[in-house]
This record gives structure tokens, sequence and C-alpha cells, in this order.
């Protein structure tokens, strides 16, 4: 696949935020849980992101993954992803270097998706607004540890309320929130 410019990956990644929100529109019970829409999502951005590349060290990869972890310059950062996007020629899974625990090493992301899910009411909106600023904060710290620009996405299904939270968007940041009645 030829290398992607950062526009044609933000449209495709926006393109397929739409197409599950119109699926959680449509038949909201095929989401139980927030792993069912990350799963969901990677299934359709997968149609985008599935070409195999060249590695840092010689192997294969997609740029798509799931539980991403960042530890960023210091090493001491340790956050983890729903969805990423990454930059395959950056990724080394060289097992004769030290890797962070997780066996892997990336130099440079494209995109981070963060997914929220409130199925119940019983999640007060105090707190389920608390989890969507973890979210903004943890995308905020990697943004602040990586030294390239990235696109991130925060997308959050409500099941049962009627709180409206307003989107915190900008150039490279885009938020969704979608309640299905």
């Amino acid at each position: 696949m030829p290398l992607m410019i950062p526009e044609e990956i933000d449209e495709k990644i926006t393109n397929r935020i739409t197409e599950l929100i119109t699926a959680f529109e449509q038949n909201p019970d095929i989401f139980l849980t927030e792993r069912d829409i990350v799963c969901y999502l990677y299934h359709l951005l997968l149609q985008d992101f599935e070409d195999y590349e060249d590695t840092e060290n010689g192997t294969k990869s997609i740029a798509l993954h799931t539980e991403v972890r960042f530890y960023g310059e210091s090493g001491n950062l340790r956050l983890l992803s729903d969805l990423a996007i990454m930059d395959v020629s950056t990724l080394n899974t060289d097992r004769n270097i030290k890797l962070p625990s997780k066996g892997y090493g990336v130099d440079k992301i494209s995109a981070l998706i963060e997914v929220k899910l409130r199925r119940k009411a019983r999640k007060s909106n105090a707190k389920f607004v608390k989890e969507i600023n973890k979210d903004r904060q943890k995308v905020m710290n990697i943004r602040n540890n990586i030294r390239d620009e990235f696109y991130s996405y925060i997308i959050a299904f409500d099941r049962e309320s009627n709180l409206h939270l307003e989107a915190e968007n900008s150039e490279f940041h885009k938020e969704f929130y979608k309640y299905p009645y």
C-alpha cells in the first residue's frame, strides 16, 4: 500500500466511524460492551488498513492494532489505547534488542482511537463524563510524549441518557457522541 497522507487517513477513519454510528443507531443491542464496539470498528477499519508492510526489522505487519501501549520517550508513560494506526516502517519486533514488556516498539503513529459505552443509567452522568475526560487526558499525555503529530478520536455511545456533551474538536482531534434515541 502506498503511504497515505494524513488527511487520507483521517478521511478513512472518519468514514468508518460514521458507519459504526449508523450501525449503533440501527441496532444498538449488537454492542453489549465497549470491546464489541472496538471489535466492530476494527473490522471496518481493516478494510482500509489491511495491507502488509515492511517493519523496521524486516518482518511484515499491518498498520491497524488494538491495545497499543505507549511508553513515551522516558519509558514511563505506559498508556494503553483501544485502537491505533501506526507507521509500520517504524515498528520493531526484534527479539534481540530490549523492547518494552509487550515485545514491540513503534516510533510513529498516525491515529489513536478511544471508545466509551454507557449501557445502563446506573453509571451516573458525572462518572461517564469523568471517564471521557480521562480518555481526553490520556490522548493529551500521549500527544505530549510523542514527537510527531497524529489524529485522535474519542467515540462515546450512551444508551441511557439525555446527557449531551460538547465535543472538543481541533485540527487533529475529533470526538463523536451518539445517543440511540
